[in-house]
């Protein structure tokens, strides 16, 4: 069983969701090994870089961990606010989809709220 923390960090331009960078210490089974076709693979000791060039999405979808394996953590950022929110405790053992959504700013925080 592989126990090797992973981070992906997406970015949400055009109304899609874009996947930027992933983080990881290790490339066994399941984690990522290689670059996409138009991304880079590089080592940054102790981690490795995985540039993910031009893949987007509508929406992905998230299967959430638990306590014990996958303790998913959706880290919000806009500007210096920082949102976390813990969704293995939330959510566990869920099939979430993430999706982009145009709506009025004051709304949209809102919602951000109840998460």
């Amino acid at each position: 069983m592989q126990r090797t923390p992973v981070l992906d960090v997406y970015r949400i331009a055009d109304g899609r969701i874009w996947s930027w960078r992933g983080y990881t210490q290790s490339h066994n089974a399941g984690l990522p090994f290689q670059a996409p076709m138009f991304g880079r693979f590089r080592i940054q000791h102790p981690l490795m870089l995985i540039e993910d060039g031009r893949q987007a999405w509508p929406h992905i979808v998230l299967r959430v961990g638990d306590a014990e394996l996958g303790r998913n953590m959706l880290i919000w950022q806009r500007g210096k606010d920082i949102t976390r929110i813990a969704l293995h405790e939330r959510y566990p053992g869920r099939r979430l989809t993430l999706g982009v959504e145009r709506l009025p700013l004051a709304y949209a925080l809102a919602c951000l709220t109840h998460i």
